[in-house]
């Protein structure tokens, strides 16, 4: 398990709550930093994220749906996020906030 900071995190900033983004959009975000995972914020909240997997296996018409329930903690909480990852399988990261709703950072396997 292994904290990161913002700066290593793949991060868009919309200017609005949109349920979904077309692939083209993230297109060059993933050419331009690997990634797996993408957060979305708006007004500096995270609003949203969309994984590899949803851009593998959930594209229709172009579209993507961005994620807007998902696992997440308020600071950073290894012990917390240890857990998390043990008791599901299918999480990779995990972001935190704080307790406005702004995205500090996150827990990746």
């Amino acid at each position: 398990m292994r904290k990161r900071t913002l700066e290593e995190l793949t991060i868009v900033k919309l200017s609005d709550k949109r349920t979904q983004i077309a692939i083209s959009e993230v297109h060059d975000i993933l050419l331009e930093k690997t990634t797996d995972i993408i957060y979305f914020t708006v007004e500096s909240s995270l609003f949203g994220i969309i994984c590899l997997g949803d851009l593998l296996k959930n594209v229709h018409n172009g579209q993507v749906t961005i994620v807007q329930n998902f696992a997440k903690l308020e600071g950073f909480k290894d012990e917390q996020a240890s857990i998390v990852f043990k008791s599901r399988n299918n999480i990779y990261e995990i972001p935190v906030l704080d307790k406005n709703g702004v995205l500090l950072g996150d827990y990746s396997r």
